[in-house]
């Protein structure tokens, strides 16, 4: 099921999205009729057709995110639109599914006319974004839940911008803006549900794009309000553990051991193969190819 995980766009307007957990895969599936998506359906699979179940659709209420779960369920996020009993409005729920349609149960419905996103789990606890629209774009908050309607609830107040949250360790990370634009570095910690903020703008930090984890560390590009090229970073999530490193940030980092391996531009070389370590004296050009 490993292999499954992601995203995949089949043939003739078909998409399909999957996610591994224990020895099934949930799969959401949809079509795609011009700019209208139809006919959206969750299954569960081991991989054989008898093993394969409908668990919700076509046509019900749209599972639009899953993340793997406890036991070797799945975590998922759905959106339903009702008419009834005064104006149309979209209301969002979290539920489990152990892969079977009695074992697909909604614990909590959350904010009407909010769309969730950005989901991801670790242990017992789910991070989510929440926001008024369906790209996550205005005012979105960071929410949380340990898989019950009391246990679910908002992390923070809305932000202008919110990264979809990432984990290392025990603690999550997030990037966040104000309206006034100034970038926060969110601190979530996991087992007490705690929040702390990273001003980045004293660092220098003016714009930041999405954290990264790779080798037992959290990685940022970045870049000053007075410079055009961004910047690789890397934080421990406190204002003295977040530093510059001496390379250019363009390309996804790939890690090998307890070592991050991208690609970057300097005056002497051009684009080449860089290592990092996660230290500036460990950071540098690894050949000119």
């Amino acid at each position: 099921p490993e292999s499954a995980t992601g995203h995949f766009d089949t043939y003739d307007g078909w998409s399909v999205a999957a996610t591994a957990s224990g020895d099934r895969t949930f799969v959401r599936s949809s079509f795609l009729a011009g700019t209208v998506w139809f006919g959206d359906s969750f299954w569960s699979s081991d991989g054989t057709v008898a093993g394969t179940t409908l668990l919700e659709g076509p046509y019900s209420a749209t599972v639009s995110r899953t993340a793997p779960w406890r036991d070797g369920s799945v975590l998922f996020a759905s959106e339903r639109y009702l008419s009834t009993d005064g104006p149309s409005r979209t209301v969002a729920s979290l539920g489990t599914s152990d892969g079977t349609v009695a074992g697909t149960v909604r614990f909590v419905d959350l904010p009407a006319n909010l769309y969730p996103g950005a989901l991801i789990t670790h242990g017992a606890v789910a991070l989510f974004v929440l926001s008024p629209t369906s790209s996550l774009e205005r005012d979105p908050r960071l929410w949380i839940s340990d898989g019950t309607a009391a246990g679910t609830r908002a992390l923070t107040s809305a932000f202008a911008t919110l990264s979809g949250p990432v984990v290392l360790g025990e603690r999550a990370y997030a990037l966040a803006s104000r309206v006034s634009g100034e970038p926060i570095l969110l601190v979530i910690d996991l087992g007490s549900r705690a929040v702390s903020e990273v001003a980045l703008a004293p660092l220098g930090i003016a714009r930041v794009a999405a954290p990264t984890t790779a080798a037992g560390r959290l990685w940022l590009a970045a870049r000053a309000a007075d410079e055009a090229e961004w910047s690789l970073w890397v934080s421990d999530g406190t204002p003295a553990g977040t530093q510059r490193l001496p390379a250019t940030a363009e390309s996804p980092l790939t890690a090998l051991d307890d070592v991050v391996y991208f690609s970057a531009t300097d005056a002497v070389h051009g684009r080449e193969l860089w290592r990092s370590d996660g230290t500036v004296a460990g950071t540098a050009l690894v050949a000119d190819l």
